[in-house]
């Protein structure tokens, strides 16, 4: 199975809104089946580090609480 990993936020925001729009018709089973299969997708992942990027990361400043 492939995919995109999925932003977990996304869908406990679209669960809240259909659970408030439709009380009676979402199964929200159906959308945390949905979640579970998306996340064990990306099991099987293997993400390589990459240099330059970690590099540039490390040398960004880090902002205080008043700058965020």
């Amino acid at each position: 199975m492939q995919g995109t990993i999925p932003y977990l936020g996304t869908f406990l925001t679209d669960l809240t809104m259909l659970d408030t729009a439709l009380p009676d018709f979402v199964e929200e089973f159906e959308v945390i089946a949905q979640i579970k299969l998306l996340q064990s997708a990306c099991n099987s992942y293997c993400l390589n580090a990459d240099p330059a990027f970690l590099r540039w990361f490390k040398n960004q400043p880090q902002l205080s609480e008043e700058e965020r």
